[in-house]
Protein backbone atom coordinates (compact mmCIF):
# COMPACT_ATOMS: atom_id res chain seq x y z
CA UNK A 1 0.00 0.00 0.00
CA UNK A 2 1.73 3.29 -0.76
CA UNK A 3 0.09 6.83 0.58
CA UNK A 4 1.06 10.61 0.04
CA UNK A 5 2.37 13.08 2.67
CA UNK A 6 0.83 16.47 1.40
CA UNK A 7 2.38 18.87 3.58
CA UNK A 8 5.85 20.15 4.90
CA UNK A 9 6.74 19.66 8.56
CA UNK A 10 6.07 23.14 9.47
CA UNK A 11 2.77 22.81 7.46
CA UNK A 12 1.20 19.60 9.35
CA UNK A 13 2.18 21.16 12.98
CA UNK A 14 0.70 24.68 11.81
CA UNK A 15 -2.57 22.99 10.80
CA UNK A 16 -2.50 20.36 13.75
CA UNK A 17 -0.89 23.06 15.95
CA UNK A 18 1.96 20.88 17.43
CA UNK A 19 3.99 22.18 19.84
CA UNK A 20 7.01 20.35 18.94
CA UNK A 21 8.74 18.48 16.23
CA UNK A 22 10.77 15.85 16.78
CA UNK A 23 13.28 14.24 14.32
CA UNK A 24 13.93 14.95 10.90
CA UNK A 25 10.56 14.76 9.22
CA UNK A 26 10.82 13.85 5.24
CA UNK A 27 9.84 16.03 2.44
CA UNK A 28 6.62 16.29 0.45
CA UNK A 29 5.96 12.91 -1.72
CA UNK A 30 3.28 11.84 -4.01
CA UNK A 31 3.95 8.24 -3.57
CA UNK A 32 5.51 7.16 0.05
CA UNK A 33 6.79 3.70 0.00
CA UNK A 34 6.09 1.39 3.12
CA UNK A 35 9.46 1.64 4.03
CA UNK A 36 9.99 5.29 4.07
CA UNK A 37 9.86 7.36 7.52
CA UNK A 38 6.67 9.33 8.01
CA UNK A 39 5.86 12.55 10.38
CA UNK A 40 3.00 11.39 12.49
CA UNK A 41 0.87 13.66 15.63
CA UNK A 42 1.11 12.31 18.74
CA UNK A 43 -0.88 13.61 21.35
CA UNK A 44 -1.54 13.79 25.43
CA UNK A 45 -3.63 15.13 27.82
CA UNK A 46 -0.94 16.99 30.19
CA UNK A 47 -2.02 19.49 32.91
CA UNK A 48 -5.67 19.67 31.88
CA UNK A 49 -4.21 20.76 28.09
CA UNK A 50 -3.62 18.91 25.08
CA UNK A 51 0.32 18.74 23.92
CA UNK A 52 0.73 17.90 20.45
CA UNK A 53 4.21 16.98 18.82
CA UNK A 54 4.99 15.90 15.70
CA UNK A 55 7.16 13.15 15.46
CA UNK A 56 8.88 10.64 12.62
CA UNK A 57 7.94 6.87 12.59
CA UNK A 58 10.47 4.93 10.44
CA UNK A 59 8.82 2.74 7.90
CA UNK A 60 8.48 -1.18 8.43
Amino acid sequence: MRTALSFTAKQLSNRTYANEVEGNPPAPSWNVAPTQDVPIIAERLEDGAIDRHLLVVPGT
